[in-house]
């Protein structure tokens, strides 16, 4: 699977999911490609909130292959963060896209 960039706007995650089985799980890696901060013309609503299911309204400059933006809750083990609200994600997961794009060129 390729990479994985969830773009909060203040906190910018990135990971990378790899399976095996077996013997080959003992030398299985997995590496991420350089980071790629250009905007590419697309904006979602974002948030990152610390303790608190509260945002202000806030919209993140998606970057790179980010062309979707994602809903969605969690609580982080390191910590009390919370993430939630709709951030710039690469893959598309639903069938419908609710991207806007921005008045800045690609």
């Amino acid at each position: 699977m390729g990479p994985v960039t969830m773009n909060y706007g203040k906190v910018k995650a990135r990971s990378r999911l790899a399976c095996c089985a077996g013997d080959a799980c003992q030398t299985a890696s997995v590496s991420l490609p350089p980071e790629n901060n250009v905007p590419n013309g697309y904006q979602c609503p974002a948030c990152y909130s610390v303790d608190s299911f509260h945002c202000a309204n806030e919209t993140v400059n998606c970057t790179g292959s980010e062309s979707q933006c994602v809903d969605l809750a969690g609580l982080m083990n390191t910590g009390n963060s919370l993430l939630f609200g709709a951030v710039c994600h690469p893959l598309h997961l639903s069938g419908k896209p609710n991207l806007r794009e921005s008045n800045t060129e690609k």
